[in-house]
């Protein structure tokens, strides 16, 4: 006859419904922060994905915050879901970058080095004392502004200190001499969207700096607010304008030789495809040496970060940061960057763009796009020239082959080398 402990142990076990129900409800929230992960990877390829970029995606991160300390009390074992579901909606989705690119980002002695800031003044009618207070504590020795009225006036930007160059829409100021100021666009809705060309020379060299301001999704987002039924086809319009201004802009920005800048209002999330593709051979100066999510545009109930400074031909930051509020629902960018002084040769030809292929014995049909380019050196070995070439290849819709080819850039890590005659 059996006693009571065989009894008892041979009982099953059962589980009391709220711990099953905060059990499911934790799978749920992982699949919903990996749903809207790769959601947001459609961003301006698919209307719907474009909306949600501009959504507030803070709320995401509600459902498995609330339930962590019901999780902690009740089922400890959902934490395992609940706790990746937090982080992938607080960094991938939201947007939380880290400063991993400052850690080879010190500049050496001879590079040149800019402190710039960027801003849409949105036309607003402000105070210009805001700006004129951000200006006197950071000491930019660039500021490029888009839509700035001048009847706002700017006692310290008229100053001595600075070199400036208006038009309507955009506005600079350097301590450096202008050598060039060439207006590429005038309006947000054509093709080369509102943009201007400087060539700024520096006591290390020239560098270009373009100033960009991006057709505005706002009109289809309003409608979609408003339940207007033509929202969606208006956010697609939309999409597939920046689209055309970003390849347009890519284009002209291929032409112009040594360091360049590309800052400005893009009106498109680092999350967007737009950004991902088009932009890839840049450094984003947020992305690389910023801390957080970097929000430059707020306004009820969302906060996106669409305003950028992107480096191309080596430039790295050493900072990047959001300035305080100056009048306009954007937020000013700001950032030290630099450059290393072989790259201001303005007879160096530029970098390929990340994606491409850099040499003729690598033919694109031998194998899918790299994403990235770390190395292309040339080696001396007893017995014959090998030209290495270090390649990182991943799907190019992958998240997570974006977030580790993006560590790899930082870190310099060799993946893939492949020999061939020089």
């Amino acid at each position: 006859m059996p006693t009571t402990e065989s009894a008892a142990a041979a009982a099953p076990i059962t589980v009391s419904f709220p711990r099953r129900a905060i059990g499911a409800a934790g799978w749920i929230c992982l699949v919903f922060a990996l749903a809207t992960w790769l959601l947001l990877r459609w961003g301006d390829l698919w209307s719907p994905a474009t909306m949600a970029l501009f959504a507030p995606l803070g709320l995401i991160t509600l459902p498995s915050g609330l339930l962590l300390p019901a999780a902690v009390a009740v089922r400890r074992r959902a934490l395992r879901t609940l706790v990746p579901a937090l982080l992938i909606a607080l960094g991938p989705v939201m947007g939380f970058a880290l400063p991993l690119g400052r850690l080879d980002a010190d500049p050496p002695a001879s590079a040149v080095r800019l402190r710039l800031l960027t801003c849409n003044m949105h036309y607003a009618k402000v105070d210009p004392s805001a700006l004129d207070r951000l200006v006197a504590e950071e000491s930019p020795d660039v500021v490029v502004l888009q839509e700035w009225r001048d009847s706002n006036g700017s006692a310290i930007l008229q100053n001595r200190e600075y070199r400036v160059h208006r038009e309507p829409g955009q506005f600079l100021a350097s301590r450096f001499p202008i050598t060039k100021a060439e207006r590429l666009g005038s309006d947000t809705t054509g093709v080369a969207s509102s943009t201007a060309l400087y060539e700024l020379i520096t006591p290390q060299g020239a560098i270009a700096i373009l100033s960009v301001h991006m057709a505005s999704p706002r009109k289809g987002l309003a409608e979609l607010a408003g339940r207007g039924r033509g929202g969606l086809d208006e956010i697609a319009s939309n999409s597939e304008l920046r689209w055309t201004q970003s390849r347009w802009l890519a284009e002209r920005a291929s032409q112009i030789r040594g360091p360049l800048v590309v800052a400005g209002d893009f009106n498109t999330p680092p999350q967007s495809a737009i950004f991902r593709r088009i932009w890839d051979g840049y450094t984003d100066a947020f992305g690389s040496a910023g801390l957080g999510w970097g929000y430059t545009f707020n306004t009820r109930p969302t906060s996106v970060r669409i305003d950028h400074i992107l480096l191309r031909d080596g430039g790295k930051a050493s900072r990047c940061w959001v300035g305080p509020d100056v009048g306009s629902p954007h937020r000013p960018v700001l950032a030290d960057v630099h450059w290393a002084t072989d790259q201001s040769d303005p007879t160096k030809k530029p970098r390929p763009r990340a994606g491409a292929f850099a040499e003729p014995w690598l033919g694109q049909d031998q194998m899918s796009p790299p994403s990235l380019i770390l190395v292309n050196k040339t080696l001396t070995m007893p017995s014959c020239c090998a030209r290495v070439v270090v390649l990182v290849t991943f799907p190019r819709m992958t998240p997570l082959s974006d977030l580790a080819s993006r560590f790899l850039r930082s870190s310099s890590s060799v993946v893939f080398v492949l020999l061939g005659k020089s």
